[in-house]
């Protein structure tokens, strides 16, 4: 689900979140066909909480400011890079 170049930043996000809301409805009903992702609570080691906020607020927030776009765009690119190279 790599973003294309001309797709804006909220259809890329919209399309993203529609995605992962379909993927965990068929894990809900698929129980016995998802891996269990083991998980520990922010603050219990790895990385700090500011972290976490970070990454929800550029993935979550609709409208930011310069600095969340300026993320948001590098994110975007790294993807896209990424998926190119296969």
């Amino acid at each position: 689900m790599s973003p294309s170049l001309h797709e804006s930043w909220h259809e890329y996000r919209r399309r993203m979140l529609a995605e992962t809301s379909r993927f965990i409805e068929w894990g809900l009903k698929h129980p016995e066909l998802v891996f269990r992702i083991p998980a520990k609570p922010i603050g219990a080691g790895g990385f700090p909480r500011a972290v976490a906020d970070w990454f929800w607020c550029t993935m979550l927030l609709v409208d930011g400011g310069s600095l969340l776009k300026r993320w948001r765009e590098r994110l975007m690119l790294i993807r896209h890079v990424l998926s190119a190279r296969g």
